[in-house]
């Protein structure tokens, strides 16, 4: 494998677990919310940018061949983030608690 695949293996996985990491922090944003810890009721948390790269990112490419919205998107890393991060299940379900 040449450096300039392992390099952007490195930035692909890098990129991915950036976005995982941004639909994690409006799941704990929204439990703030539920327990009236914040008072900012739509904090905005932009995608990460994408650095000037020859070839696109793994979920930018998955995203665009399926049409995938915003919301899609954040759905599909919700999934990965379960997966990935062992953080995730008890988060998720701490937004279920009343």
């Amino acid at each position: 494998m040449t450096s300039t695949a392992i390099n952007w293996y490195k930035a692909n996985y890098q990129y991915l677990m950036t976005s995982v990491n941004r639909v994690y922090r409006h799941l704990e944003c929204y439990i703030s919310q539920k327990q009236n810890q914040t008072t900012d009721p739509n904090p905005d948390f932009p995608p990460p940018e994408t650095p000037n790269s020859a070839i696109p990112f793994a979920l930018d490419i998955l995203c665009t061949q399926f049409g995938l919205s915003a919301c899609d998107r954040d759905i599909l890393l919700l999934c990965v983030g379960m997966e990935l991060d062992p953080d995730f299940p008890l988060l998720c379900r701490q937004t279920l608690k009343r």
